[in-house]
């Protein structure tokens, strides 16, 4: 029993109605946890609820789990708390909040249990269900419980969350106490295309009439949170909302939430509008009351986008003083051979080095340190997708290479990690794990810069030979391109020692980097390679100019000494001269250069020392 007075009653009765949240049952002040049925909830739901505390300063916090409100009241005002009170009065509204989100999480997980046993229970919806019957619709996967059809609302693990049951005459619940918020159910498969609906008839016929993969988000207030999940989990994809226009209604709710979904995932939005304006003596709102009403062809015309449908290829057409006049943003360089949104491949043998190459470009990238002897761009943020390494092995190699701590996000995705977290392995090979690496870049735009070492191990199962087999992932590499990102592919040169496998990989590259073990390698000098550019679109000059690269240690850290590959060729000719290789035939043997090569620079050492 509360022993408050009627006054103070009366007061937190007023505040609970004048936001929208009234309760007809008496208030109990116990500092527990107490839910009631609000105007606007379905027969038997409790989707209100409050936490009553007496003492000095009587507080009440109340909510709404179906709206997702929280507020908070005390019967004295701010000015007049004491210390203690004003301490006190934050730990009951916290305590409140705890309470009500335990309470709601422990709801959701018995309406869980309850749907998933009532779905087990229940049977394949007939064709000739009344409901079915009068939308005109196909079941689409519902089923029957007790004369009604039952759908399941799935969460983003897509397990079932609660249901929705439809009776004969159209009436619709949903279990009290599930989750539905940024849940859904699905038709069809998903594809570049998805449709977002408001209810089940509407989707089923949305469905079929396009063929294209259709989510119901069951209500118009769940349209953004749905929208914003279908736009993580298909980055690619266009999401159309296919609203109801719910024109007799204040506001036209059906519409104004389809425009803010819309708006929310970079979507479109199409909805019906009318001839006949009544469908069982009432206003039509959806897709399927024009279904019904008005054919199949009214609806094919309505349900494209009109930005699509005036919109062809002719519009994308340029002439040439039209693309003249494009004020076209500069395309700005990460170094002088790799531009900004550019793809390029680094390739070499096994073991030439390839991945502390690659591990220098990251560091030097996110630190603004130069690289080699190119200067870097103001600190970028790098993505590093490692396909085989060990992760102590790489954090040993990229600690030592750094020259000093990221000034820009540098995030690494292994296969070792993803093995040990996820129990799968990294194949980027599946369409679906490429989306899953666009939707880490959508979060983290900082990111600008993807390397993937290497394409062996990250693109398993590829038919290395054919360029048909590639054609997926060479799209892809496309679409990053024109999203700003630069990507770095490592890959293995063959017996050739070109590229393994087919040389149509090249194709969409803008570089394409060699590396090579020098002539005169020797094993126990570490990691010495040579670098050269096989492709380098809108570059040259001694920028392009080949490097030999040589890596050691100092004080623990890893540096890099280099020098131009022709000074190089010249030191190594001139010790060779010296030693008694005077032959351009041996000469050329020796240092892996071409007889013509051999001879000019024999002929500049004898030039030099005044030899014969």
């Amino acid at each position: 029993m509360t022993t408050m007075t009627f006054d103070q009653i009366a007061t937190f009765e007023r505040a609970m109605s004048e936001n929208g949240l009234a309760c007809s049952d008496p208030l109990i002040s116990d500092g527990h946890i107490h839910r009631y049925h609000m105007s606007g909830d379905k027969a038997g739901g409790k989707n209100g609820w409050y936490v009553l505390y007496e003492g000095t300063n009587p507080t009440i916090v109340f909510g709404s789990w179906k709206t997702d409100q929280t507020i908070k009241q005390s019967f004295k005002n701010d000015q007049d708390l004491s210390p203690y009170e004003r301490q006190q009065y934050r730990e009951q509204v916290d305590q409140a909040r705890e309470a009500a989100e335990q309470e709601r999480k422990m709801l959701q997980l018995e309406a869980a249990t309850r749907a998933q046993a009532i779905w087990e229970e229940s049977t394949p919806a007939p064709d000739d269900h009344p409901y079915l019957r009068r939308k005109h619709i196909q079941p689409h996967g519902a089923r029957v419980s007790d004369e009604k059809l039952v759908l399941p609302v799935y969460d983003e693990a897509w397990g079932i969350a609660t249901l929705q049951s439809i009776g004969e005459d159209g009436s619709k619940l949903f279990l009290s106490g599930g989750a539905k918020t940024g849940n859904c159910f699905t038709i069809g498969e998903p594809g570049s295309t998805v449709y977002l609906v408001e209810g089940f008839a509407t989707g089923a016929t949305v469905h079929e009439v396009t063929g294209t993969y259709t989510v119901v988000a069951f209500d118009c207030g769940n349209l953004v949170p749905v929208a914003v999940r279908l736009r993580r989990e298909y980055p690619d994809a266009q999401i159309i909302m296919a609203a109801d226009n719910d024109s007799e209604k204040e506001g036209n709710p059906g519409l104004t939430k389809a425009k803010e979904a819309a708006e929310a995932v970079k979507g479109s939005v199409v909805f019906p509008t009318f001839q006949d304006l009544t469908t069982n003596g009432k206003p039509p709102t959806d897709f399927n009351d024009l279904f019904v009403l008005e054919g199949l062809e009214v609806i094919q015309a309505q349900l494209i986008p009109p930005e699509q449908a005036q919109l062809t290829l002719r519009d994308a057409l340029l002439d040439y003083p039209s693309m003249l006049a494009l004020q076209l943003p500069e395309r700005k360089r990460i170094y002088p051979f790799l531009p900004e949104g550019g793809i390029a491949m680094a390739y070499g043998p096994r073991g030439v080095g390839k991945t502390f190459f690659n591990l220098t470009m990251a560091a030097s990238t996110v630190t603004g340190t130069p690289f080699f002897r190119w200067k870097a761009p103001p600190p970028t943020g790098v993505l590093y997708i490692d396909g085989e390494m060990d992760l102590d092995e790489l954090r040993t190699r990229m600690t030592a290479l750094l020259p000093k701590p990221p000034k820009a996000p540098l995030m690494f995705l292994t296969s070792h990690q993803v093995y040990n977290t996820l129990q799968r392995d990294l194949v980027l090979t599946n369409a679906d794990v490429r989306k899953e690496i666009i939707s880490i870049l959508d979060d983290n735009p900082a990111l600008r810069v993807l390397i993937l070492d290497n394409i062996s191990c990250l693109f398993s199962g590829i038919d290395e030979d054919r360029k048909t087999a590639w054609e997926s992932i060479s799209t892809w590499l496309i679409r990053l391109r024109h999203r700003g990102m630069t990507v770095l592919l490592v890959h293995h040169a063959g017996k050739s020692g070109q590229q393994r496998g087919t040389s149509g990989r090249e194709d969409s590259l803008d570089t394409v980097i060699q590396l090579n073990k020098p002539a005169d390698y020797s094993q126990q000098e570490g990691c010495h390679f040579e670098i050269a550019f096989t492709k380098c679109r809108s570059a040259k000059g001694e920028e392009l100019e080949a490097l030999d690269a040589k890596l050691g240690e100092n004080e623990g850290r890893l540096e890099w000494t280099w020098q131009t590959l022709a000074v190089s060729k010249e030191e190594q000719a001139k010790k060779l001269f010296d030693e008694g290789v005077t032959s351009p035939t041996d000469m050329a043997e020796e240092l892996g250069i071409t007889k013509g090569y051999a001879s000019k620079l024999l002929r500049k050492i004898k030039a030099t020392s005044g030899a014969n």
